[in-house]
């Protein structure tokens, strides 16, 4: 996403003189009166001036001065200064270290962690652009942040750069969701599309036995960030620049053209994607026994939501009091432990000599003398 960096300016100024007009500061913003844009995302952007300018009131003294401005210099260059503290000039290139706080702001005894400023170096760095602290003509510190321009149409709105990079991600729960999110962290012109067959995008797959035993309630919540945000693929659209093709499946890779043809379930449509790059995160499949009655109702794989949303409705009907689990890894202890919170009697059944066999043997013992003091077989 590419923006003009004057709309930016008038959304944050009045929040920011508020908060340093809060702490009897006065607070200047200069900027051109033609529109900057660089490219980077946004809220990115917004992120970074408000770190700074907060930083900034946070340690210039009452009826200090914090001075804002934008500049073009081939390069949107933004400078946040200030009549505090200061940094001192043998501790300049730590600042930006996680958890490192200077000398002076110790002495100040206003409370940190030291995390803020490395954050603003990381949004910085993913696009590409610098950041350094140097005396202030104010008598502080002056942050400067240098982020690559934009190119602004004959409209005067700014124009996106071509995708660097053409990445298509077959496959969505845990790892295709990553991989596009860490891919648009480190190439933010990247065009990255994801696509999965089933209904639901990104969601927590270790949590699935937890939903079977009500601890957790509602499919959303293992749907959803740590702020309560759906996870679907309106997000990855907005949030993190992801095409998102659900309920699509792959079905022919043509690896001399660089292409993939997909389909929708639903409607039929196909469309091939071209890439640069792909990346299959299709996961595995259950290993399901060979056995007569294998496919008998009342039987149940765990393997996506749709599987976890099957085994709650069966115990809810209590028609689940005797359970048998094939297979003692960790998907078969989470679930027995999902299982006896329901009041199930649970019978582990595992081929090898013990169960988890990522432990040393010792350790499984521990594990299976517990589940049997929970009446589990």
């Amino acid at each position: 996403q590419v923006f003009p960096s004057l709309t930016v300016r008038q959304n944050l100024e009045l929040g920011l003189r508020n908060q340093a007009a809060a702490a009897n500061q006065v607070l200047a913003v200069e900027t051109p009166t033609e529109p900057l844009a660089a490219a980077v995302r946004e809220e990115a952007f917004v992120e970074i001036v408000r770190s700074l300018v907060s930083n900034a009131i946070k340690y210039t003294p009452e009826r200090g001065r914090i001075r804002l401005r934008l500049r073009d210099e081939g390069k949107l260059v933004l400078h946040v200064e200030d009549s505090g503290i200061g940094v001192p000039e043998a501790q300049r290139e730590r600042i930006f270290e996680p958890f490192y706080r200077a000398s002076t702001a110790k002495s100040s005894r206003r409370a940190g962690i030291g995390l803020g400023l490395f954050f603003v170096r990381s949004l910085v760095e993913r696009t590409h652009g610098r950041v350094w602290v140097e005396p202030g003509e104010l008598g502080g510190a002056r942050f400067v942040v240098e982020l690559p321009a934009a190119k602004l149409g004959g409209n005067g709105e700014a124009q996106a750069a071509a995708p660097s990079l053409r990445v298509v991600i077959v496959g969505g729960a845990a790892a295709g969701p990553k991989v596009a999110s860490r891919i648009c962290r480190l190439q933010p012109n990247a065009h990255v599309t994801v696509v999965e067959r089933g209904q639901f995008l990104a969601y927590a797959g270790c949590g699935l036995p937890y939903y079977v035993s009500g601890v957790v309630e509602a499919q959303r919540e293992l749907m959803s960030t740590a702020a309560g945000t759906l996870r679907d693929p309106v997000f990855f659209q907005n949030v993190k620049n992801v095409e998102v093709l659900n309920r699509t499946e792959a079905v022919q890779i043509d690896r001399v053209a660089k292409r993939v043809r997909t389909q929708h379930r639903g409607s039929g449509d196909e469309r091939w994607l071209d890439y640069d790059k792909l990346v299959l995160a299709t996961g595995a499949l259950p290993i399901v026994p060979d056995v007569p009655g294998v496919k008998l109702a009342g039987i149940f794989r765990l393997h996506g939501m749709d599987d976890a949303e099957g085994i709650r409705r069966a115990l809810a009907h209590g028609n689940a009091l005797d359970v048998v689990v094939v297979g003692g890894g960790l998907i078969g202890v989470e679930i027995t432990e999902a299982l006896v919170a329901k009041g199930c009697r649970v019978t582990i059944v595992e081929r090898r000599a013990q169960i988890l066999r990522m432990l040393d043997w010792e350790m499984a013992q521990l594990v299976a003398v517990h589940l049997r003091s929970r009446g589990v077989k």
